[in-house]
């Protein structure tokens, strides 16, 4: 090894030290982790074939507001790496799962639950209101629960949109995406709100949390100095980007046999300048998947830090309600419905039920029905979809819907999700159902809920915590355990009765890295000799062609092409798909009209772009309305397609426009810039939207123009909002208040989103519409 010298003194250069490696061979509660486990959870080792080896967290889904950790005893200072491989059995919207590296300075002060004055909900916006000052900012993360009123408006998972006074905010969004569209409230001095602190309140430190339904989703989070929480995403609505996925993965399918591995390893870099959050696919050549840098938040590299795992179901997740004892029709589709202890149900009450024996006239409830009537602490009666009967079962139990919430764990749907009948031997327990079984798989843990034999409702004294042993068909083997006991051994016992399958979080392994990094610089040489060989990823370059011949297609000159000879056209059509020329990269469209007729002609011309040869097209710039004769041309616009093309819309009596199009290619590089018309949206429905979404990726500037024409009773309240993903939306810039024959302008800037659209925010009265412009600019 070379030595170098270091103030006078010689040291040897280092690279990485493992400051840190688990394996889960075995599980240290004496000297290597400190684990805090919650109501109903279970942490343990399993695995038993292909090497697998993993500590299991797994969490009980029949309590709310719990948490369990796992963290090390020993700390450890930066520069430093991260690598923990990781599998989910299930993603459950209302739990989350955080891989963290946490100071060990003494925690933030915790943020008790703060009662609410009141909350609604108009549209896709929830307006709540603290009795006391909520000190919340935007992008907090937030909950709500106990609101009794309208149980979907105990949201688990949300994050602050708008900061509207010191007792007001509004939540549009969450790890969920956009909340469900409601108009209800306000419901008054109920409920509560409460943080969701993205790193269990550490000083300083570094978060991943899956906490929503994708298994390719997480949130990312920074912490320094006490600061602000640094939140990757969407900061005002849903926090989660595309990672790897967390799935788990069985090595060997077969009974009696566990061998789960993370599909991909989850890593934190954590330098003096800058953090990275990355990922990679466990025991692959592939390479590393880079998520987030931070460079503007970064902890501090000089102090220490311990690994957590943390788990938690949020307060307002979904949770079964009560255990059924039995559920009667009596010739119609309302159903009664008796519970084994108090339902704590309203009339104002939405749930959910599943595990009835009889799925035929009891289908499981998996989209939310209201509570009818509440005649004692233990019945409540509700309209139950599927047939109109006379009869009696047995079984299963009822969740009240939180936020509209159903967790994955519960969603067997289908007349054969629930259980037909029950054995029990000396270290098992036998289900069978009538068709495929419940969605789980060997080696998962679920707990089995509102067993009840199938002519009286007796509880067969089963329910508990199971992991899965074995699947044949509709017959599934449980060995029981988190403190389990079986009852008595007895035969094939025909019930009803659900099994919800718990979240398995499975860690193989956790590894930690320090290192020191160094700086090395390449001389400014010129000669050959001095170079740098370089290897591209994927492969080498073997080939080097010179150019002999420069065409004009080369050239940086403008070139006018002809796409249409002057022509009358009548009808609505598709243009003809162009393709430019090489070199081509930006292109501007000229329209020539030489002849207009017709009663109230229109024309209105959409360029379109195509990604994939003329299959797909979207649209990128909109030319104003033609109606009498000129010259109309669009500026440069910078090619991001592969293929364009011009659509006519024409409207009036017998409409006729004589026109001509051509186009200028040209090389230059222009800004980019879009440009949509809407005249179609209804301004006088609350929550209309812009018939088309508007693709404008890569603008940082809006401007949106509205003109009114006559309005007769109420002018409308517009907003603009914008989109990553086309389904989940926000609002950004002011709110349009028009009035009538006016127009209006909002500029936004600094905003970016993939989509754009209008909304009615308050509709109007009477009101009429001439036009809505969006345009855009990088």
């Amino acid at each position: 090894m070379s030595l170098i010298s270091q103030n006078g003194v010689t040291v040897a250069p280092q690279n990485t030290q493992t400051q840190f490696s688990e394996s889960f061979k075995t599980y240290d509660t004496a000297g290597t982790w400190t684990q805090s486990v919650g109501t109903g959870d279970i942490v343990q080792l399993d695995g038993n074939a292909a090497a697998a080896s993993y500590l299991v967290i797994s969490k009980d889904p029949l309590t709310s507001g719990s948490e369990s950790t796992v963290v090390t005893q020993a700390a450890f200072s930066g520069p430093l790496e991260t690598a923990v491989g990781l599998g989910i059995s299930q993603r459950v919207l209302g739990q989350e799962t955080a891989i963290e590296l946490i100071s060990t300075d003494t925690p933030l002060s915790t943020v008790a639950d703060l009662a609410l004055s009141s909350i609604g909900s108009n549209g896709t916006t929830l307006y709540i209101n603290t009795v006391n000052p909520h000190n919340l900012s935007v992008g907090q993360r937030i909950g709500v629960y106990g609101v009794t009123s309208d149980s979907r408006m105990n949201y688990p998972s949300l994050v602050v949109s708008a900061v509207v006074s010191t007792t007001q905010v509004y939540a549009t969004a969450g790890p969920g995406g956009t909340v469900t569209s409601l108009t209800v409230g306000p419901y008054s001095t109920q409920g509560f709100l409460y943080v969701r602190p993205a790193l269990g309140y550490a000083v300083e430190g570094i978060s991943e949390i899956f906490e929503n339904t994708s298994a390719t989703n997480a949130s990312f989070y920074v912490r320094a100095d006490s600061g602000d929480v640094y939140a990757s995403g969407t900061i005002s609505g849903n926090h989660s980007v595309t990672i790897g996925s967390t799935a788990s993965v069985a090595l060997v399918a077969a009974s009696y046999t566990y061998a789960y591995v993370p599909t991909n390893e989850y890593r934190f870099l954590l330098q003096p300048d800058r953090v990275n959050f990355y990922d990679a696919a466990v025991d692959t050549t592939n390479q590393p998947s880079a998520r987030i840098n931070r460079t503007t938040v970064v902890p501090s590299p000089t102090k220490t830090y311990k690994l957590r795992v943390r788990v938690t179901n949020n307060k307002g997740l979904t949770v079964p309600t009560a255990k059924i004892v039995s559920a009667a029709k009596a010739g119609t589709t309302t159903a009664t419905i008796t519970t084994a202890s108090a339902h704590n149900l309203t009339v104002n009450d939405f749930v959910y039920i599943t595990g009835i024996r009889n799925g035929t006239d009891f289908i499981p409830i998996t989209t939310a029905v209201q509570v009818a009537s509440v005649p004692t602490s233990t019945t409540f009666t509700l309209v139950y979809g599927g047939t109109s009967a006379t009869v009696t079962s047995y079984g299963g139990f009822v969740a009240r819907a939180q936020g509209g919430n159903l967790p994955a764990g519960f969603s067997g749907a289908g007349a054969g999700a629930a259980v037909q009948s029950a054995a029990v031997t000396a270290t098992e327990l036998t289900l069978v159902s009538s068709s495929a079984t419940v969605g789980v798989s060997v080696g998962d843990y679920v707990n089995v809920y509102g067993c009840r034999e199938a002519t009286a409702g007796a509880d067969l004294g089963v329910d508990g915590v199971y992991k899965v042993a074995n699947i044949a068909t509709t017959t599934i083997t449980l060995i029981p355990i988190g403190g389990t006991i079986l009852p008595t051994a007895f035969t094939t016992t025909n019930c009803g009765g659900a099994v919800i399958r718990r979240s398995d979080i499975r860690i193989s392994y956790a590894r930690i890295n320090q290192y020191l990094r160094e700086r090395v610089e390449i001389l400014n040489k010129s000669d050959a000799f001095s170079g740098v060989p370089v290897t591209p990823n994927g492969g080498n370059i073997s080939t080097i062609t010179t150019v002999t011949t420069v065409s004009g297609a080369s050239l940086a000159l403008n070139a006018i092409v002809a796409d249409a000879a002057s022509g009358t056209i009548t009808t609505t059509a598709n243009g003809a798909t162009i393709t430019p020329t090489s070199g081509a990269v930006s292109q501007e469209f000229n329209i020539i009209v030489t002849g207009v007729s017709g009663t109230t002609p229109t024309l209105d011309y959409v360029l379109q772009e195509s990604d994939d040869t003329g299959t797909n097209w979207y649209d990128v710039y909109h030319f104003p309305r033609i109606t009498a004769t000129g010259q109309y041309r669009s500026p440069l616009i910078t090619l991001t397609g592969h293929r364009v093309r011009l659509n006519p819309t024409i409207t009036g009596t017998s409409a006729s426009f004589t026109r001509s199009l051509n186009r200028l290619q040209s090389h230059a590089v222009a800004p980019l810039q879009r440009q949509f018309f809407d005249r179609a949206l209804v301004i006088n429905t609350i929550s209309s939207v812009t018939a088309g979404t508007f693709f404008i990726d890569g603008c940082r500037a809006l401007a949106v123009m509205v003109s009114m024409g006559a309005v007769t009773t109420t002018a409308p309240v517009l907003v603009l909002e914008i989109s990553p993903d086309n389904t989940n939306w926000v609002q950004v810039g002011a709110d349009i208040t028009t009035a009538a024959n006016t127009n209006n302008l909002l500029t936004v800037v600094d905003q970016l989103g993939r989509f754009a659209r209008i909304r009615v925010k308050t509709a109007g009265s009477g009101a009429t519409l001439n036009f809505i412009m969006i345009k855009g600019s990088a």
